[in-house]
């Protein structure tokens, strides 16, 4: 595909995303430059000495519009209308000269600065826009992932108090909705003693670089059960953190029966094992006792 027809479908593109199409930018372009024009035609006993004031208006007006597309042509135009009736001889387009150049040269260098500014603006809105509607999106995915209860999730202050948590991480831990909303749960007093020492170098490390290694603790609850999970949290604010929450209850189940499998098995075969040994023992023996035999016939 060649460069000119790149070119038009990234207009095409921007176009559909809402953006002025040429149309549009070079008639606010013409537009605000003849209004200028106008105003100045009319008012000429009392803007005859101070005329380009008007028309840094229309260029603004355009760049904010349209960005370059809108404001060069905004910073052209003009530039031809002062020549042509402002600038003596009026109602001439000749080769300007010197004092021309020096007549309309503050006039496009400011302009140009305009449009340079606007540009810059409209490109820092534009990565705003885009940060912004990235970051309404991840709030959203994450929003309904933790409302679906598919991971546990919580968000809490570093000095320990529960802020929000899913419905799985309540149930995961035997509190409710009325403790959340009370204040009345902290991840410091559900936390055991064990586990204080590694959680505090957990928010050492939040504190440092923003996100913390996953680490293994245990949640105790309310009727004695102490539940084994995988923690990780990452720093969302200055003085908050989200959680994510693994409960590792199955999987130290499983675990656990498949260290009784392979205790069980081991100690099953343990005498076969010992069995075997003393076949291998014997046979041993009666081969070095057949090898004797041998030699000495």
């Amino acid at each position: 595909m060649g460069k000119k027809n790149s070119r038009w479908l990234r207009n095409a593109q921007t176009r559909q995303n809402g953006s002025p199409s040429y149309i549009a930018q070079y008639g606010v372009a013409i537009v605000s430059v003849t209004l200028a024009l106008g105003i100045i035609l009319a008012l000429n006993a009392y803007l005859a000495s101070t005329p380009s004031p008007l028309f840094f208006a229309a260029v603004m007006l355009s760049a904010w519009y349209g960005g370059l597309d809108s404001g060069i042509p905004a910073t052209v135009f003009p530039t031809l209308v002062i020549n042509f009736f402002l600038v003596e001889p009026i109602y001439e387009l000749g080769m300007p000269d010197l004092g021309t150049f020096a007549r309309l040269g503050p006039f496009v260098m400011t302009a140009l600065f305009i449009n340079s500014l606007t540009e810059a603006q409209r490109a820092a809105r534009h990565k705003a826009e885009i940060k912004f509607k990235s970051l309404q999106e991840s709030e959203a995915q994450f929003g309904c992932l933790a409302g679906s209860n598919i991971i546990r999730t919580l968000v809490a202050r570093i000095d320990g108090v529960i802020l929000d948590a899913n419905q799985n991480f309540l149930q995961l831990v035997g509190s409710s909705q009325e403790e959340l909303h009370t204040g009345r749960l902290d991840w410091r007093m559900i936390t055991p003693p064990e586990s204080v020492g590694g959680s505090e170098r957990a928010v050492a490390q939040l504190l440092l670089t923003g996100g913390c290694t996953p680490l293994e603790k245990e949640y105790p609850r309310k009727d004695g059960f102490r539940v084994p999970v995988l923690h990780g949290a990452v720093m969302t604010g200055d003085v908050t953190v989200t959680d994510f929450v693994l409960d590792l209850s199955e999987h130290k189940r499983v675990t656990a029966i498949q260290q009784e499998a392979m205790r069980r098995e081991h100690l099953l075969l343990a005498p076969q094992r010992a069995a075997n040994a003393q076949l291998e023992t014997v046979l041993a023996s009666i081969n070095d006792q057949f090898l004797v035999l041998v030699l000495q016939l």
